[in-house]
């Protein structure tokens, strides 16, 4: 299985303008297409950031249960393909 990671940041002089929903839409129509083994997106976010986990819940995603080794919460959404 190959792994692939990025990572973005909005400056927060543009936050809560919709940037961060508009780039994560556009990721989620992307990597179903360029890389077909991709089974499930996984993201992480800081424990204190609501507003993020906000948004990756009101695009699908959950709580893995899991967090990482910097203490992030762990964000899975499963491909649906078909």
């Amino acid at each position: 299985m190959t792994t692939g990671w990025a990572d973005f940041i909005i400056d927060k002089n543009y936050q809560r303008l919709g940037y961060g929903r508009a780039a994560l839409l556009k990721m989620l129509s992307f990597v179903p297409y360029r890389h077909d083994s991709c089974q499930v997106i996984q993201l992480t976010v800081e424990k204190e950031n609501t507003i993020t986990q906000r948004l990756y819940k009101s695009l699908g995603f959950s709580d893995s249960g899991r967090v990482n080794k910097y203490g992030e919460i762990v964000y899975r959404l499963p491909i649906s393909r078909g």
